[in-house]
């Protein structure tokens, strides 16, 4: 059974810095254009939670019911079900509805071969998860920006996640929460 690095790191006070500590700047610590989200009422943690936007205003309603079991469910206000993580002895599979097919979500968020960060593979392009302090920023890979297009920061039990404007509109927030969610979910997705 293979471990996440993010989550050990952060559940146990460990250090999750990344293989390219040093390549990539350090997060940028201006906010002020980033769109701001928070997992709210975790009950008992991220898998069933309210995604907050900074106003307190619900985006997504995640939910793991006892109804469904072996199932995520993310709903967006008006009911809308969005996302769905399988969880099953084969591994976690995730779908986002019409735009990401059901697949793996060791295939969708891959571990790298020195299991130090994760690639999230959505809509033909790469982006990295690189872990470092109490944060986790997601970069596009390949790409001649080294921006922080997303953070995922966990501070005294509040977990955040920070989206910079190319991300919103490149429509990388329902994968970006699902790479969250996975990431800090606590269970095997490898």
């Amino acid at each position: 059974m293979s471990t996440n690095p993010f989550f050990s790191a952060w559940a146990y006070g460990g250090d999750a810095r990344s293989s390219l500590y040093g390549a990539l700047p350090a997060p940028d610590s201006t906010t002020s254009d980033f769109q701001m989200l928070y997992f709210t009422s975790m009950n008992p943690n991220i898998l069933s939670c309210t995604l907050t936007k900074a106003d307190g205003q619900p985006q997504y309603y995640i939910t793991t019911d006892s109804w469904i079991p072996g199932y995520t469910n993310f709903r967006t206000v008006g009911g809308q079900s969005v996302v769905l993580i399988e969880w099953n002895s084969r591994g976690a599979e995730v779908e986002i509805r019409g735009t990401l097919k059901k697949q793996y979500a060791s295939d969708f968020l891959q571990l790298s071969r020195d299991r130090r960060f994760r690639i999230m593979t959505f809509g033909g392009e790469q982006y990295a998860w690189v872990a470092r302090d109490n944060t986790i920023c997601m970069y596009k890979v390949n790409s001649s920006s080294a921006d922080c297009l997303a953070r995922l920061c966990k501070e005294q039990g509040i977990i955040r996640l920070e989206m910079s404007p190319i991300a919103i509109r490149n429509g990388l927030l329902s994968p970006t929460v699902l790479a969250a969610v996975l990431l800090q979910g606590g269970r095997r997705i490898d």
